[in-house]
């Protein structure tokens, strides 16, 4: 999860910040294969250099694109 380090530490909402890295530990160990990234500023997943899903923080809100 280093990976999002910085990304998770400008999260300023302490339940927001644990509840989104909850969330990416838990691609990250379900699917062990997807390669974790930061790409156009956000944490996302890619299998062979294609984007499979990613997420965005908005003040009320963890939005997934899959």
């Amino acid at each position: 999860m280093e990976v999002f380090a910085e990304y998770l530490a400008h999260i300023d909402n302490p339940q927001h910040r644990d509840r989104t890295e909850e969330v990416l530990a838990w691609v990250t160990r379900k699917f062990a294969n997807l390669k974790p990234k930061i790409a156009w500023n956000q944490p996302m997943f890619t299998d062979h250099g294609t984007f499979i899903i990613g997420f965005s923080v908005a003040k009320h809100h963890l939005a997934v694109a899959p």
